[in-house]
């Protein structure tokens, strides 16, 4: 005996196949951000012909995070997951948080380390406002401001060699 199936039957088979496919990526996908997260490998393992270029790609690269939002909570007084606060001063005027970017060589398979710090330095008042007052910004006067960010990279490499680039980044 053989059954047939008809054109309606074959499409509502199509259609669950589509909304399991759909529920097992969303289940990958949460699964791989869990996996990032729980790991804090959000700095990607780059690979650069000298160190000098390492040194400035990752201020390059710290330079996309602000862009993206990543250091929206030094505003606040915090630094971000996957970073450590550090007090860069010896006041707690200037807000600073420290990533470490693991980078290689070319050729070489042994990977450096790259210590970056981010510091958020201040404010600066687009073309056509007034900030007045310098002891304290509320933060409702801040929405019309352009922040300030001071990036200090030091790439260190084989045989005790170093490179450091400073940037300041304006937002």
């Amino acid at each position: 005996m053989r059954f047939y199936r008809s054109d309606r039957t074959k499409g509502n088979v199509l259609f669950i196949a589509l909304i399991f496919s759909f529920l097992a990526l969303l289940i990958i996908a949460g699964l791989v951000a869990f996996w990032y997260r729980y790991t804090h490998t959000i700095f990607p393992i780059k690979v650069y012909t000298n160190i000098k270029q390492a040194a400035a790609g990752s201020v390059e690269m710290v330079a996309t995070y602000i862009d993206t939002g990543f250091f929206k909570d030094m505003e606040l007084g915090k630094c971000p997951s996957g970073t450590t606060p550090v007090n860069a001063t010896g006041t707690s005027a200037v807000q600073c948080c420290k990533m470490v970017f693991k980078y290689k060589l070319l050729g070489s398979d042994k990977t450096f380390d790259n210590p970056v710090q981010v510091c958020l330095l201040g404010y600066k008042p687009q073309p056509g406002f007034s900030l007045t007052g310098v002891a304290y910004t509320p933060p409702s006067v801040k929405f019309g401001l352009n922040l300030l960010y001071g990036i200090s990279s030091i790439a260190y490499g084989p045989q005790n060699a170093t490179a450091c680039i400073e940037a300041v980044y304006l937002k």
